[in-house]
């Protein structure tokens, strides 16, 4: 399974799948099923070390990176391991 990450806090991480609309996290890792996913998300500009926020959870993901809002399903959502923070 294809995987990019970096170093990674202390808390164990949990996929950005979990969160709820508001919360928001570290980007701890990135795994997808294949390399085609993990493709995806870098050419989002979705990439370890980054902030993300959920904005909303249904029916499809959007997040917030910076000023830039992206939407997705929730297999990517799947892909991205996360930190919460407060």
């Amino acid at each position: 399974m294809p995987r990019l990450s970096s170093s990674s806090p202390a808390s164990p991480a949990l996929t950005l799948s979990r969160l709820r609309p508001g919360q928001k996290g570290l980007i701890t890792a990135l795994e997808g099923k294949d390399s085609r996913t993990l493709h995806k998300l870098m050419a989002m500009g979705i990439l370890p070390g980054m902030t993300i926020k959920v904005v909303q959870n249904s029916p499809s993901w959007v997040v917030q990176l910076g000023y830039t809002q992206l939407t997705f399903d929730n297999q990517i959502a799947g892909a991205i391991q996360i930190h919460v923070t407060p």
